[in-house]
Formats: structure tokens, C-alpha cells, sequence
């Protein structure tokens, strides 16, 4: 139950419905679209499930006890700070290119994604 709650909630916070999306015929994709504002709720209260499963369960899929120790957290604080600032550069690079940049150098709308994806390859090997 751990592992589906995880990759549920994990799935559901990161991942963006991509056949309703605007290039593939889908409707306006904002804040007012249900399903949005859906994933928005749902994801962290699938990921507070996942605490309270793995708190129960014998065998957890990460031991959350973990954190008690002030040099595990201590040493995983900085890395998730870098991590955030990595994605937050990946994400903000990722919708200036398939939404800007590359239309505006003559790649058509529905196939952005892509080419946003493939220019980005030298970033996520860096990283």
C-alpha cells in the first residue's frame, strides 16, 4: 500500500494530464480546469496516506524514523534544497522554451514538448 500511495501521490503532484492539454485538442489547462485543482488536493493528501501507511506498516518502504536523527536531516535538508532548485530551473526553462522560444523560432505548437525535451537532454545529464 506504501509503494501505490507513494507513486500515486508522486504521479499526481508532478505530472500534468497531457491529453487535455491545449497542442492535443484539450481544454483551457489552468487553475479553473477541475482536474487540475483535483490533482491540486489530491496529491498531498494521497502523500499524507503514504506517511500514515508507513508509519503503520512493519516493513515500510522508507523508514520514516529516519528523520529523528539530526545528522541524516541535517544531511538531506541541503539536498533537497538543491533539488528544488534544480526542478524549479528545469520547470522554468522547460515551459520558456516550449512555450516561447521555440514557436517563436518556428516549431509548431504541438510538436514543443518534444524539442523542449530533446534541447533540454544536456541539462538533465548535468544534473
Amino acid at each position: 500500500m506504501g509503494n501505490a500511495t507513494f507513486a500515486v501521490g508522486l504521479i499526481r503532484a508532478a505530472g500534468r494530464d497531457l491529453l487535455r492539454h491545449p497542442a492535443y485538442g484539450g481544454p483551457h489547462h489552468g487553475l479553473d480546469d477541475p482536474w487540475i485543482l483535483a490533482g491540486l488536493i489530491a496529491a498531498p493528501a494521497v502523500l499524507v496516506l503514504f506517511v500514515l501507511i508507513e508509519r503503520r506498516t512493519a516493513e515500510p518502504m522508507f523508514p520514516l524514523a529516519l528523520f529523528r536523527s539530526h545528522v541524516f536531516a541535517g544531511a538531506t535538508r541541503p539536498a533537497l534544497l538543491m533539488s528544488i532548485a534544480r526542478g524549479g530551473l528545469q520547470f522554468i526553462a522547460d515551459h520558456l522554451a516550449s512555450g516561447i522560444w521555440l514557436p517563436l523560432h518556428g516549431y509548431d505548437y504541438a510538436q514543443t514538448p518534444l524539442w523542449a525535451g530533446i534541447y533540454l537532454v544536456p541539462l538533465t545529464v548535468a544534473s
